[in-house]
C-alpha cells in the first residue's frame, strides 16, 4: 500500500485535477509549506494524533470493514440506533406530558 499511496504516485500518477480534489480532503490552506508538511505527514504513514490514516485505511481494507455489505450493516446499526434514541426521546415527552 505504501508503494501505491506516495509522494511519487500523488506526483506522477495523478493530474493536477485529481490533486486538487484529493486535497481539498487534506488539512491545509492556501500555504504551500502546510501543504507540503501535510503531504509529507500523510506520505510518512506517520501517527497523526489518533495514529496513521492509511494504517489505519489498510487494516479496514483487510478486515473487510469497507465493503459494500459492511456498509449497508453499519447504516442499518446507524438507523436502529437512531430510531431507539427517537423512541426514548418520544418516552420522554409522553412521560412529561402524562397528568399524575
Amino acid at each position: 500500500l505504501a508503494e501505491v499511496v506516495s509522494r511519487a504516485s500523488w506526483e506522477e500518477r495523478l493530474t493536477a485535477d485529481d490533486r486538487a480534489r484529493l486535497g481539498g480532503l487534506l488539512p491545509f490552506g492556501d500555504d504551500e509549506a502546510e501543504r507540503a508538511v501535510a503531504l509529507d505527514t500523510v506520505f510518512s504513514c506517520a501517527p497523526v494524533r489518533f495514529g496513521s490514516a492509511v494504517g489505519r485505511a489498510w487494516e479496514l481494507l483487510r478486515a473487510g470493514a469497507l465493503t459494500a455489505a459492511a456498509a449497508a450493516e453499519r447504516e442499518e446499526s446507524r438507523r436502529a440506533h437512531d430510531e431507539a434514541v427517537a423512541a426514548h426521546h418520544d418516552d420522554l415527552v409522553r412521560r412529561l406530558h402524562t397528568p399524575r
